[in-house]
């Protein structure tokens, strides 16, 4: 049968916003009141510290059969990243600003697989002060960077596509493109801490 039409209307959440032939071009940096993309430069990024490959236990029979090789990254806390939020929220009553990042991909995308890159490239943009987590299972993130503007997010992303090109080469760019982005100066349209946490993260 013919598709319906309604499923090739254009989607209404800046998450199913296609980021075009370019990374920065073509509305890939959502703000969510509707502002233009924010042009970005290119800065300086960390340099790419690899963790130290753990040696193999000898073998023998108290030892597992399948041992860990390398020291896991450490797990994200999503009470810190919602009481920054919610201390951001409470700090704009008195004009504090504050900038919000969330960044997913979707399970289906064949680059799904290089999401533990884009997260290590969103711990390096981290800037001092902010509050970051990541669900690696469904694929969401979001930072908190209390005290900053719009203005902000240009380092954040010109960070992590430096960091993506340093560790993935040639698959950088399909990984940027596969990557949706939205930017979130001052929780607003967003009403409450909760609410904005749960479209970023829970959706």
């Amino acid at each position: 049968p013919a598709p319906d039409p309604e499923l090739n209307a254009p989607s209404s959440d800046p998450f199913g916003q296609d980021p075009g032939a370019k990374f920065f071009d073509n509305g890939y940096l959502v703000d969510s009141r509707g502002a233009t993309p924010t042009p970005t430069s290119p800065a300086a990024s960390a340099p790419d510290v690899t963790p130290p490959v753990q040696p193999l236990p000898p073998s023998g029979g108290a030892q597992p059969a399948f041992s860990p090789i390398s020291t896991p990254p450490p797990a994200d806390d999503a009470g810190s990243a919602q009481a920054a939020l919610q201390a951001a929220y409470a700090a704009r009553a008195t004009g504090t600003p504050f900038l919000v990042i969330a960044a997913r991909m979707e399970p289906s995308q064949p680059e799904a697989g290089q999401f533990p890159a884009v997260l290590e490239g969103l711990r390096k943009a981290l800037p001092a002060g902010g509050a970051f987590f990541a669900d690696a299972a469904r694929l969401r993130s979001i930072l908190v960077l209390p005290g900053a503007t719009q203005d902000a997010a240009a380092g954040v992303f010109s960070t992590l596509q430096q960091h993506l090109q340093s560790a993935l080469g040639a698959q950088a760019e399909g990984t940027l493109r596969a990557v949706a982005a939205i930017t979130v100066p001052n929780g607003e349209p967003f009403g409450s801490a909760q609410e904005l946490w749960t479209y970023a993260v829970a959706s």
